[in-house]
Order: C-alpha cells, then sequence, then structure tokens
C-alpha cells in the first residue's frame, strides 16, 4: 500500500478576501449592503458664471430621471489631491431635502484637456 502523504499549505487573505470567501461569494464578487452608500457617478446640467464659478442645475440619474436643483446651499472648494483626484463639495437643495453633490477633478499630465471633471452623489439602495 502506498503512502499518502498530506501536504497543507499556509494561506494569507486579507480581511475582505476572507468575509467574502467565508460569505461564500469568490473573491472578485462586489457586495454592498442595502444601507451603505456608494459613489454613483450623474450627469449634471450646469452654468459656468463669469467668474468662473459652477453652478449645478439639473442632476441627471443614470436611469433617465432627471432632478432639478432648487438652491445650491453652498458652493464647493477643492481640497487637497487624494489619488490624484480633487474633490468639491456642494451642498444643495431638492425640494426640501439637502444632499450633497461632489464635483471630482482628475488631473492628468499633458496639455489642453488634461483634467477629467465627473460629478458624483452617495447612493443608498
Amino acid at each position: 500500500m502506498p503512502e499518502i502523504h498530506l501536504v497543507f499549505f499556509r494561506v494569507r487573505l486579507r480581511e475582505t478576501n476572507r468575509c467574502s470567501i467565508i460569505n461564500g461569494m469568490r473573491h472578485n464578487e462586489r457586495h454592498i449592503p442595502a444601507n451603505r452608500p456608494w459613489k454613483q457617478y450623474v450627469g449634471i446640467d450646469a452654468r459656468v458664471t463669469d467668474e468662473g464659478r459652477i453652478d449645478p442645475l439639473v442632476v441627471h440619474w443614470p436611469d433617465g430621471r432627471r432632478f432639478p436643483i432648487d438652491e445650491i446651499v453652498e458652493h464647493g472648494e477643492f481640497g487637497r489631491p487624494l489619488r490624484g483626484a480633487r474633490t468639491a463639495r456642494y451642498s444643495v437643495r431638492f425640494g426640501r431635502r439637502i444632499t450633497y453633490l461632489y464635483l471630482e477633478r482628475i488631473e492628468r499630465k499633458g496639455g489642453f484637456g488634461s483634467t477629467l471633471d465627473r460629478w458624483w452623489v452617495e447612493a443608498r439602495a
């Protein structure tokens, strides 16, 4: 009878992967709990004033819905760069609800058109 040798490998997993494997998910699947917000990129109709200030007017949700902005409560200023992007937070009012709208500016190396501006909101399920 041949001898059977068992070999054990020590596998080092990051905490997120360990949780995913325990919950029966593959490591590349993304699981977001129902109450946890995520970054949802949206389209914006905006007006740029003669002073260069950007005033958002309408938010276009990815599914086609439009939400006109009733009031800009606070204009955002760009903060320090984080992972190559600077973000300005606007406080806006839709009806009776005040929420935040973010303008993300990614600065790339190059000449003309070297910045990419994208708008996003914190969305919840």
